[in-house]
């Protein structure tokens, strides 16, 4: 159960930095 939670906490995070990376890449500030 534990490997489930971690594997969906890693995705979640990979798609965030995903999203900020694409957003980096068209010039959109973040803050």
């Amino acid at each position: 159960y534990g490997n489930t939670r971690q594997e969906a906490i890693l995705k979640v995070k990979a798609l965030a930095l995903r999203a900020i990376a694409d957003k980096l890449e068209h010039g959109e500030t973040l803050f």
